[in-house]
């Protein structure tokens, strides 16, 4: 038995969902964010492990097409890091959590984005050693979203309970990833329109934060790759302001 669910109303639920999560508190997000990662992580582990497996030099290399060169994609790949490693974001949140105690926040900042590094190899490893490169120009044309790259990892692994498990794995890597970028843009507004942390405020806050992305999702279900490349936008205009502010 399968429940459908329009993709629209779907992603309005989860927003909602997450929405209420981090008006509630820092605290909140801390708490459910730990459980997402514990069963991500396994999950993560569980998959790749089998994916890994199945990784072919020829594939990962893309031997069938030796002379072709990728210089032309480096550019666009920058939004995606900046909006991957660009972890200043989240630097009001973690103020608000440890304290001002720049030893713990530089910490946190650079072994988060080590671990993060370390598993982005294996998912590169995973991803592009399984699927042959022409598959990926009909995921982007589908708009890049994580079900189609899922679907086509599927038919990797022949196995239903692995399938599964990459099912859900997607879906604890959108709401980890959901969940951490939306705390740090809400307390960055919040302390840039000066929105106190009361349930009214707060409110506001949440309001501001999630709007937008809501509108958008609606608006534009398959829209990811824009999105990110707008949120690559957004990460690099904010480090600019973090590099100056640290400058003065």
């Amino acid at each position: 038995m399968s429940l459908d669910v329009p993709a629209r109303l779907a992603g309005l639920c989860f927003a909602l969902g997450v929405a209420f999560i981090v008006w509630m508190s820092t605290k909140a997000v801390s708490r459910m964010t730990a459980i997402v990662l514990g069963a991500k992580v396994i999950t993560f582990f569980l998959t790749f492990g089998s994916l890994l497996g199945h990784v072919t030099p020829a594939t990962l290399f893309n031997v069938a097409e030796s002379n072709t060169s990728y210089s032309p994609y480096l550019l666009m790949t920058l939004p995606f890091c900046l909006a991957s490693f660009g972890y200043h974001g989240n630097v009001p949140s973690l103020m608000k959590y440890y304290g001002k105690d720049p030893r713990t926040i530089t910490r946190c900042l650079v072994y988060g984005t080590l671990l993060a590094l370390g598993l982005y190899v294996i998912w590169l490893l995973g991803t592009m050693g399984n699927i042959p490169r022409p598959e990926f120009i009909g995921i982007a044309q589908k708009g890049g979203n994580i079900d189609v790259l899922v679907q086509a990892l599927s038919g990797v692994l022949n196995s239903r309970s692995l399938d599964l498990l990459l099912v859900i794995f997607s879906n604890f890597a959108v709401a980890s990833s959901f969940l951490g970028v939306t705390l740090g843009l809400f307390d960055y507004l919040a302390d840039l329109c000066g929105f106190d942390d009361s349930a009214p405020g707060r409110l506001k806050t949440a309001l501001l934060t999630f709007l937008p992305p809501v509108i958008g999702g609606l608006l534009w279900p398959n829209g990811f790759l824009y999105a990110i490349g707008y949120a690559g936008l957004a990460a690099t205009h904010l480090g600019g302001d973090c590099a100056r502010a640290a400058g003065t």
